[in-house]
């Protein structure tokens, strides 16, 4: 069963930029809100080490552009909390496919 992200969670792009996340939901694990989709889809992405170049179909991640990967069961306001096992890519290109994202929850207390 994979694990709950949370705010401490890391979530990067194919070339280790990170996402700025910043969840306020009501349902917390140590002290740090749990995410839900719409806390990732569409949020920046910052440290991307891709340099854009339209010559080799590369393109720094700026943005997320699509996630998937949530709880059947636990909610947080309503809405599905998102896991571990989080896919999506990014606005980003690498050698002309576009870049994906991968999580690490940090926290080991809730799965879902």
């Amino acid at each position: 069963m994979a694990a709950v992200l949370t705010n401490n969670s890391r979530i990067t792009c194919g070339a280790q930029g990170a996402v700025s996340l910043s969840a306020t939901g009501k349902l917390k694990v140590a002290g740090a809100s749990v995410l839900v989709l719409s806390d990732i889809s569409g949020k920046s992405v910052g440290g991307c080490t891709t340099v854009t170049d339209p010559n080799t179909s590369m393109k720094i991640c700026t943005s997320v552009a699509s996630a998937s990967g949530t709880s059947p069961k636990l909610k947080s306001g309503g809405k599905f909390v998102a896991l571990s096992s989080l896919s999506g890519t990014t606005d980003g290109l690498l050698s002309g496919t576009p870049a994906t994202i991968s999580a690490a929850a940090n926290q080991t207390k809730l799965k879902g």
